[in-house]
């Protein structure tokens, strides 16, 4: 069943935590971390909805503060979790029968269980209170963080089919537009094929910028309208079990060639920076190498932001793919290349490429979709 990754990624922290600081209780309390471990309860805005979470690393014993609204819904889709997974509804001020123990003020729930034991915690200072009379404290903030970072295979296959879904929605919207749609209904067709197609959700606000707007990096569609010679940039991305996509493409009447000249040199700077991409390597080279290509053209004051960034339960995660970025390629990084040019109150260039990291080689997540789509 699909959420064995749960019981995977409890395993991966209690057996970190026990083997680098001999710790036996793991308690989460932060968004980033709750957000990672239940993943497929994820949505935004406001989260997995989980409070707080303790796990005992010596059986992967897992207790789960849930708020009681969201108790149902959280204990069927870990259901295959149900040996290792207890839940917990908090229900302030009410009283709630949902056929488990309910509790009202989570934090004094967790105090009694935790006083006097030695505990490992996400973000000590958001439970001072809580954790006070523990015998000792270890923050693992870094240590979910690198956790989080290095994907398994799993994870991977899922980023992959919210790219394979991503690109597929966009891909046969393309045909679809046409002279006088503006920016919005671009969006909303885009969003419909997604769905269609097993989205469960979307990863960031959709992109769709037309003519001018797509030389402002982050736009947002409005009515503008397509006149049917002038450049479309659409980012995208969609969530599919928990995990994030995140794609951009140009579409281009054949007719423009300054548009599809700027087009090939962008499409240039995403090949160099693949070739330079090799595990131990520093992603500020990676970025350099980009970056240097459109030096080479002319072109990079124009590049006005890093190359790329991590991708994974989030749609921007470690690790930085930028200038000053020091961090390693490891297997199991998965990250974006996107390299632009922005010509203010002209047009923009961006094409987005996902990549994964594996002991196997570099894998473009988007490979599926072409580069240059013409309208």
């Amino acid at each position: 069943m699909k959420t064995t990754l749960l019981r995977r990624k409890i395993d991966r922290i209690a057996r970190i935590v026990q083997q680098r600081f001999g710790i036996d209780t793991v308690l989460l309390v932060d968004r980033y971390s709750i957000d990672y471990l239940f993943a497929e309860a994820y949505s935004l805005p406001e989260g997995a909805l989980v409070l707080a979470t303790i796990v005992d690393c010596r059986t992967l014993s897992t207790t789960a503060l849930v708020y009681v609204l969201d108790f149902y819904r959280i204990r069927d889709l870990y259901s295959d979790c149900s040996d290792i997974l207890r839940l917990i509804p908090v229900a302030r001020n009410i009283k709630v029968d949902v056929g488990v123990e309910t509790v009202e003020d989570w934090r004094s729930w967790i105090k009694k269980r935790i006083e006097k034991l030695c505990l490992a915690v996400d973000k000590p200072q958001m439970v001072q209170d809580v954790v006070k009379e523990c015998r000792g404290i270890v923050d693992i903030s870094n240590v979910i963080s690198t956790i989080r970072r290095i994907k398994m295979p799993e994870e991977i296959e899922r980023i992959a089919k919210a790219y394979t879904i991503a690109c597929r929605a966009l891909e046969a919207t393309v045909s679809e537009i046409s002279k006088g749609m503006t920016e919005q209904q671009i969006a909303g067709i885009l969003e419909a094929k997604a769905r269609e197609l097993g989205a469960e959700g979307f990863a960031f606000s959709t992109i769709v910028a037309i003519g001018e707007n797509s030389s402002y990096p982050h736009h947002i569609p409005t009515t503008r309208r397509f006149n049917g010679d002038e450049v479309i940039l659409i980012d995208f991305g969609v969530r599919v079990d928990g995990y994030s996509s995140d794609v951009t493409r140009v579409l281009v009447p054949s007719k423009c060639s300054e548009i599809l000249d700027k087009v090939r040199i962008v499409s240039e700077a995403i090949d160099h920076a693949l070739r330079s991409i090799a595990i131990g390597k520093e992603f500020e080279e990676i970025d350099k190498a980009a970056r240097s290509y459109l030096e080479e053209k002319g072109f990079s004051p124009k590049f006005i932001h890093g190359l790329g960034h991590g991708i994974g339960v989030y749609v921007h995660e470690e690790p930085r793919v930028a200038p000053g970025s020091k961090q390693l390629v490891v297997a199991g990084d998965v990250f974006t290349i996107e390299p632009g040019i922005y010509l203010e109150h002209r047009f923009g260039i961006r094409i987005e490429e996902g990549i994964a990291v594996t002991l196997d080689g570099v894998r473009v997540l988007s490979s599926s979709l072409p580069r240059t789509l013409e309208v």
